[in-house]
């Protein structure tokens, strides 16, 4: 099983990822991004 986990790449972000990821954990900071469920909730596709 290890031999079969050594052979799986890591992801490595460019910096276009990192900057992208860095603006959203900023947004999420501020309260201006919404969770899965609340904005389901908002486009009214569940209760």
């Amino acid at each position: 099983m290890l031999l079969e986990m050594k052979q799986i790449r890591e992801f490595q972000p460019t910096a276009t990822h990192k900057k992208a990821l860095a603006k959203a954990e900023q947004n999420l900071k501020k309260g201006k991004t919404l969770s899965y469920d609340a904005l389901a909730k908002e486009l009214g596709i569940t209760d």
